[in-house]
């Protein structure tokens, strides 16, 4: 268990990584920003990355789940 629990954190912290660093790519972070607006930021990103994975995923499963019917 703790093998995962350290793992989950690991991607988590890439998942915020990755999204204040397109946002410092993207131009809507900048040396004006707040710490409260990154963390907003990050928020937002990642409940859209986990939306887009659950969707995914759910897309991957109806298609598996037909093929299988065949």
């Amino acid at each position: 268990m703790g093998t995962f629990l350290k793992y989950l954190v690991l991607i988590l912290i890439l998942v915020a990584l990755f999204i204040v660093g397109k946002g410092i790519y993207d131009g809507s972070i900048t040396s004006d920003t707040t710490v409260g607006s990154v963390a907003n930021q990050v928020d937002a990103g990642a409940k859209t990355m986990a939306r887009d994975a659950a969707d995914a995923i759910g897309k991957a499963v109806d298609h598996v789940t037909q093929k299988g019917d065949n």
